[in-house]
């Protein structure tokens, strides 16, 4: 049997009281439950957070294998330098493999967030787009309640001439 973290027991253990007591949840799935109860729909999202990491991982994703060495003892710095010099050399075939593969997982990671990016990009700006479109409206819709205002008012004054004029007629 798999033996969970203490905190993820802890955890399940409250959800399973939280549908058992409340009926509300009582005849709704697991599933149904965890999104209602615990989605991630419910986190805002940060977009000038979100660019700035993407960033960050553009700017940090490849490992640099060689990194200079140094040595701190004054009078043996030359031999120490040297003895990590041979050091490295002799476990490059092991690490230059590794790194290599790990720099193109990054470079690939890197290539999805940057579609990310420009993904949400799209749709803020679309929402801006949008948003921009509705407050266009909403000025072109106040502007004709006001020309309509303007012409009840009209055709009240004119429908109140020909009222009187009638009037005048008859008399």
């Amino acid at each position: 049997m798999n033996q969970n973290s203490v905190f993820v027991e802890e955890f399940l253990d409250t959800v399973r009281k939280e549908t058992e007591t409340n009926e509300k949840y009582a005849d709704i799935p697991f599933l149904d439950f965890w999104n209602e109860k615990y989605k991630a729909n419910a986190l805002s999202f940060d977009r000038r957070g979100f660019l700035c990491d993407v960033t960050q991982l553009n700017v940090h994703n490849q490992i640099n294998y060689y990194q200079e060495l140094t040595s701190y003892r004054k009078g043996l710095s030359s031999i120490v330098i040297r003895f990590k010099k041979l050091i490295r050399k002799s476990v490059a075939f092991i690490f230059l493999p590794l790194i290599a593969e790990q720099n193109a997982i990054n470079a690939n990671n890197m290539r999805i967030a940057v579609y990310l990016r420009g993904y949400v990009n799209s749709e803020l700006d679309r929402a801006d787009t949008a948003m921009k479109r509705v407050r266009e409206l909403e000025m072109q819709t106040e502007n004709q309640q006001k020309m309509i205002a303007e012409l009840i008012k009209r055709v009240n004054t004119l429908s109140q001439k020909c009222e009187n004029i009638e009037k005048r007629k008859e008399n």
